[in-house]
């Protein structure tokens, strides 16, 4: 028996607070192509939104708020309309796609679409959902954006695209499968990218590694869990991190005791 989106949705738990539920891989396929100060100014409209998935504000207000320039603003805004990520609502608002991002219940959530779709044409709509399965649809994942947004500073283009890959493949543990080179070649990124955007997200706190070929996702941001199980992986993923920062500076205690 297949599951409609929202019993798909109400697996994952929806009593934690301050997180976004998006659609990975339409999150993926509309985000694609950014800059970093696009895509940080995205995080700051996910951060913005209110529960009807409004933003109000000039886009000069909302520039200034994200503190990026308003060429940065007005070319995002731009692409993201194009890729059916938001629409205008008005002259002062803008609506993200609820099939894209959800934050409210069914009966909310059917209105929000009605009233997104009512903005445009479907002749003008672009197919987002185009070659995307019933089950791609239903793999929703809880994100905080403020605190992603904090984790992914100093990261380039090709960072953030292969960033967007890992949110498509993170599994229900948190946890992401594959060798560097195995990862380069699903994600269509360098071997060297992988290398250092797993780099600045350890230095970020935003990954850890559990062992060759497995690496986990700080469950503080990123998590598909319910909130007891949430709180199990918080737990885990910490005891991991202490246990590499100890044998990092033992490492690091070895070296100068040798250099001596």
């Amino acid at each position: 028996m297949e599951m409609n989106e929202f019993q798909a949705y109400q697996l994952i738990g929806t009593t934690d607070k301050g997180f976004l539920c998006i659609v990975p891989v339409l999150f993926r396929k509309a985000l694609t192509g950014l800059g970093k100060e696009q895509f940080r100014f995205v995080l700051h409209l996910l951060c913005a939104r209110n529960r009807e998935n409004l933003i109000y504000g000039t886009l000069n207000e909302l520039a200034e708020d994200a503190a990026v320039s308003a060429n940065t603003a007005s070319s995002t805004i731009r692409h993201l309309v194009n890729n059916d990520f938001i629409r205008r609502a008005g002259i002062r608002s803008l609506m993200i796609n609820p099939s894209i991002l959800y934050s409210v219940r069914e009966a909310k959530h059917r209105q929000l679409k009605a009233r997104y779709y009512g903005l445009e044409s479907d002749a003008k709509r672009n197919d987002l959902f185009q070659n995307v399965t019933f089950d791609d649809r239903n793999l929703f994942l809880k994100v905080w954006a403020d605190k992603l947004s904090k984790s992914t500073s100093g990261f380039g283009q090709k960072q953030i695209q292969f960033l967007l890959f890992l949110l498509t493949v993170v599994d229900y543990e948190g946890c992401i499968y594959g060798t560097r080179e195995r990862l380069a070649k699903r994600s269509k990124v360098s071997r060297e990218t992988v290398r250092d955007t797993i780099s600045l997200m350890k230095k970020h706190d935003l990954i850890v590694r559990v062992g060759n070929g497995l690496l986990m996702l700080n469950p503080n941001i990123v998590s598909r869990d319910a909130s007891v199980k949430r709180r199990e992986r918080v737990a885990f993923y910490n005891s991991l991190k202490d246990s590499q920062s100890k044998k990092k500076a033992n490492n690091e205690l070895r070296k100068e005791l040798k250099n001596e």
